[in-house]
């Protein structure tokens, strides 16, 4: 039978626990809802729908019963993009002042 020993006192206490009951180190990694966007609309560029810029996305990979999107309101020159959001049927409203699409889905992100 083998001896386990402890690890350095400066070991994540997790590790030192795993170590002192012999049981194999499995790490558990606690991930929270993770957040894409899908562009579904685009502006146009002359006479050809879908040529120009993303101008709206749809969220994924949030929880069941909820849905965002993301949309520009702002002008050729200007973006300002905004968040919708719809949870169990009740659909929110434009909400925000964004930079980017990106700076959008940053800030939902951060309430999972």
């Amino acid at each position: 039978m083998s001896t386990i020993r402890p690890l350095e006192p400066r070991a994540h206490p997790f590790m030192r626990q795993a170590a002192l009951s012999g049981v194999k180190l499995g790490i558990r990694i606690e991930v929270g809802v993770i957040l894409t966007m899908h562009e579904i609309a685009r502006s146009r560029i002359g006479p050809v729908i879908g040529t120009g810029s993303v101008i709206q996305y749809r969220v994924d990979g949030l929880p069941p019963g909820e849905d965002a999107f993301i949309a520009n309101f702002g002008g050729c020159y200007e973006e300002s993009w905004r968040v919708f959001r719809i949870k169990s049927g009740v659909a929110g409203r434009w909400d925000g002042y964004y930079q980017t699409a990106d700076d959008a889905l940053v800030a939902l992100q951060k309430e999972y």
